[in-house]
């Protein structure tokens, strides 16, 4: 496994070996470059680190202007939703490191969502613990 630490913050995640990420300013993107069927995407948004944010809202608000229909799930240290539109697997999260917010996205072809979903798990685990 490798680990990527993003800045000085406390937003860390660990990936396979096989596995890359590429960093253009606040996105990162994580992937198997060989066999791979999907990107997770992390999106970095600054926060002051009072400020009280419902992250479930945070997420529906997101949702409702690119899916019509879906639910968010609360569980552990984040919200998520998943869904099937149009052939595409789509998984979504949002979780909070101190003054960090962190959007993370996975897609895919829907007859491809079993190939990565473990790893995709673990790494997201790894990121929002």
């Amino acid at each position: 496994m490798q680990i990527f630490k993003y800045n000085d913050s406390d937003l860390s995640f660990s990936i396979p070996d096989n596995w890359v990420f590429e960093r253009e300013k606040n996105l990162i993107s994580v992937y198997e470059p060989h066999d791979g069927v999907g990107a997770l995407q992390f999106s970095i948004y600054y926060i002051d680190e009072d400020r009280d944010i419902s992250l479930q809202s945070e997420l529906i608000e997101f949702l409702n202007g690119k899916h019509s229909k879906f639910e968010v799930k609360n569980i552990l240290n984040y919200v998520y939703c998943f869904l099937n539109e149009n052939g595409t697997y789509w998984k979504y999260w949002l979780f909070r490191k101190n003054i960090i917010l962190v959007f993370a996205t996975y897609n895919c072809a829907m007859n491809d969502a079993d190939k990565e979903s473990e790893v995709i798990e673990r790494i997201i685990q790894s990121a929002s613990q």
